[in-house]
């Protein structure tokens, strides 16, 4: 096995990904240095991999706050799918509830980003389960990304999952 250095090179670490049969790459468009850095460094991946993207959120300094609207989701999914030089995104997730704007908003949002042909699929990340059955109620949810660890498990006990399942 290749062992890649400490502070690694993107480009050794993707090309030792893809060698491994690595198949989903998971970013942001707020990730990065710059907001959209980590989608411009997949730009020339994307015949390797499938990625999922994930817009809602903003940076204001060093913080980052949701953003909900309608049309903030909308513009970010387009500028991610220019980013990362596609026709359509495979996959586009709403980051975050944003406590301004109604969740059912937010979803009728997303599943115009499926209909558009912005995504392919569209999916939620970091809902609570009350939030995630008020979003499903207005768009096909495709995937559904949770934080779930050792030290990180609100996603298991508050009953995310089970809504998931149902």
């Amino acid at each position: 096995m290749q062992r890649l250095a400490s502070r690694p090179d993107p480009t050794d670490v993707l090309q030792e990904a893809a060698r491994l049969g690595v198949t989903w790459l998971d970013t942001a468009d707020v990730y990065g240095a710059v907001p959209g850095d980590a989608e411009r460094l997949l730009r020339p991946w994307v015949g390797r991999f499938r990625v999922c993207t994930k817009v809602g959120l903003v940076r204001d300094g060093r913080a980052w706050r949701p953003d909900g609207r309608p049309s903030h989701l909308l513009e970010a999914a387009e500028r991610s799918r220019e980013r990362l030089g596609v026709d359509c995104l495979d996959l586009c997730l709403w980051h975050a509830p944003d406590p301004r704007t109604e969740v059912a908003s937010s979803a009728r949002a997303l599943a115009r980003v499926e209909q558009r042909g912005i995504a392919r699929a569209v999916g939620v990340a970091n809902l609570t389960a009350g939030q995630l059955r008020e979003a499903a109620r207005h768009v096909r949810i495709a995937a559904l990304q949770v934080e779930v660890s050792p030290v990180h498990h609100e996603a298991v006990r508050s009953g995310v999952i089970e809504v998931a399942r149902t």
